[in-house]
């Protein structure tokens, strides 16, 4: 087995930066990618899901593992209204990541890791990952108020 580099782009995905070299064809749904994606999503509309990676992009058979993410609430209103903001999955019953609590989204804040009143879901925590062949998502309990929360998330989608 010899290691190298293979790394490219792909719809906004980086494919994998390490390849292994084997003896037989390898699948494409065998093939670990890279993300790295920033969204924004507003108080006002935060019921409403903002796609971070759409189901078609994690791809059939795939799951997403969250690997880190930073938010900044971009101006000086607090959020209000709304009770929390999630990172989570597209399935029906989503898989939360990372649950940022109204209290933390004040002006001008930043969230990461470690951030009072953000909770590390097990799917990031524990490194579970979210719903095979599910995307990722943005989403506020309700609207409210608030200047523009920015987010930027990486991690990883792998066979399963």
């Amino acid at each position: 087995m010899s290691l190298g580099p293979q790394g490219y782009v792909r719809d906004g995905r980086y494919k994998a930066s390490v390849g292994i070299e084997t003896t037989g064809a390898v699948p494409a749904t065998d093939t670990w990618e890279v993300f790295h994606k920033t969204v924004t999503i507003t108080s006002a509309a935060a019921a409403t899901a903002v796609s971070v990676l759409s189901d078609a992009v994690v791809g059939t058979g795939r799951k997403v593992f969250l690997q880190g993410f930073i938010g900044r609430v971009n101006g000086a209103t607090n959020w209000a209204t709304t009770a929390t903001v999630k990172i989570q999955d597209t399935n029906g019953t989503p898989v939360d990541f990372v649950t940022a609590a109204v209290a933390a989204l004040t002006g001008n804040s930043r969230v990461v890791p470690g951030t009072a009143n953000v909770t590390l879901e097990n799917a990031y925590a524990n490194g579970t990952g979210g719903t095979l062949s599910k995307g990722l998502q943005l989403k506020g309990d309700a609207n409210g108020t608030g200047s523009d929360l920015i987010v930027t998330v990486w991690g990883i989608i792998v066979p399963s």
